[in-house]
């Protein structure tokens, strides 16, 4: 039941990523698919300036954001093209990064990159 629950709360993301896929690469079907959220998003952050010092071109990358501070982040400040996902995934979405490999946050956050790439395989 949630399975199917999430699918049909993720059908308004994917109508905006279909409509947004044009923007994505430059013609060459390469998706970069990024997930986060806020306890993650140094991470995200150092990965884009890092890429950015090296002149890397980032117009393959989707973020899908699980909450509102690292919509931000990746939209307004790192300007990369960026999906809020979070109430998707219902109210009990984590903002903090795992503490350790297996626990609730990692499992959640495994499972919205899970839907992540659900998402972008169906463009």
């Amino acid at each position: 039941q949630r399975f199917s629950d999430t699918l049909q709360r993720l059908d308004p993301v994917l109508n905006r990523a279909a409509a947004a896929s044009s923007k994505l690469g430059h013609g060459n079907n390469t998706v970069i698919i990024m997930v986060s959220n806020q306890g993650q998003s140094d991470l995200l952050r150092n990965f884009v300036c890092a890429a950015r010092a090296r002149a890397l071109d980032l117009s393959s990358i989707v973020v899908f954001a699980t909450d509102q501070a690292t919509v931000h982040l990746a939209r307004d400040e790192l300007s990369l093209l960026v999906f809020d996902v979070g109430h998707a995934f219902g109210s009990n979405m984590p903002t903090q990064s795992a503490a350790y490999l297996g626990d609730t946050t990692f499992k959640v956050m495994t499972m919205a990159k899970v839907f992540a790439a659900h998402c972008v395989n169906r463009l």
